[in-house]
């Protein structure tokens, strides 16, 4: 048995040689476009995630930029409101420091006049004791006839006070 070299070793490697070159020949444009195809799509997609990121970027600072805004403006609302409180407060304590001093005052002017009306009538009782006493006192001291003089004394002054008067 003897080993015949060309179709036992060569052939094959030739047949395979041709089919690969044949196999390239006509299958290397459709797998060129598949690959560009591939390709394509694979730019296309990068293209998009990229335009995607740029798009989810611009946003963001947009975002970030209105959130620093509103920041700014909370904290413009917060010192406004702070600096009304404390105006509040201010105007509050200056009402009841003017309460104070008008409560106290109509306070001393109702003592002062409870005072006064006491010190009337504590006059006027100790006028009315001491007028009672001197009567009592008189009636003990005068006899009838010292009474009568008297009155008729405090009668006569009483005229001529009332002839002078007109």
């Amino acid at each position: 048995m003897e080993f015949d070299w060309l179709t036992g070793f060569f052939l094959p490697y030739i047949n395979f040689t041709i089919f690969i070159l044949l196999a390239f020949k006509f299958f290397r444009k459709p797998i060129q476009g598949i690959f560009l195809k591939k390709k394509e799509d694979y730019d296309e997609m990068l293209r998009q995630a990229n335009e995607a990121r740029e798009i989810a970027e611009r946003k963001n600072r947009e975002l970030e930029t209105r959130v620093q805004g509103l920041r700014l403006e909370l904290e413009q609302l917060q010192e406004r409101s702070k600096n009304e409180a404390e105006a509040s407060v201010a105007k509050m304590l200056v009402d009841a420091e003017k309460l104070k001093n008008h409560m106290s005052a109509e306070a001393r002017r109702m003592a002062a006049a409870e005072v006064k009306k006491a010190k009337e009538q504590i006059e006027e009782q100790i006028l009315s004791q001491v007028k009672h006493q001197v009567v009592e006192r008189l009636a003990k001291q005068m006899s009838e006839m010292d009474q009568e003089r008297f009155q008729l004394g405090a009668v006569k002054q009483l005229g001529k006070l009332s002839l002078e008067g007109r």
